[in-house]
């Protein structure tokens, strides 16, 4: 699985079952690959980051929700909070990794 090496080559920890939770909702999201969290941590693209400091943003959690298909978020339920911690943790990762900051937000 391509996402759990580049989770251990961000020195990201995860337990097993979280990391393939958040695999698992990445993989369905359609071209949502590790190169799309590299190109905002590497400060390639800029404008409307997925994540900030405090939070998954807004449309990056409704795309999660609609591409992941999840029981869960049928009918506008919000997305589990410990899902929301779990791909927010991604994201860090791999800013420290490629030596620069998560965004401050709005």
């Amino acid at each position: 699985m391509a996402w759990l090496s580049v989770f251990d080559k961000w020195g990201l920890v995860f337990e097993r079952e979280a990391a393939l939770e958040v695999i698992a909702v990445f993989s369905r999201f359609e071209g949502l690959f590790p190169s799309f969290v590299t190109h905002f941590s590497k400060e390639l693209t800029k404008d409307c980051p997925p994540v900030t400091l405090t939070r998954v943003e807004p449309w990056f959690v409704d795309l999660l929700v609609t591409e992941s298909g999840s029981a869960a978020h049928a009918g506008g339920k919000a997305a589990p909070r410990v899902l929301l911690f779990h791909v927010h943790s991604v994201f860090p990762s791999s800013y420290v990794f490629c030596g620069t900051s998560l965004p401050s937000g709005v």
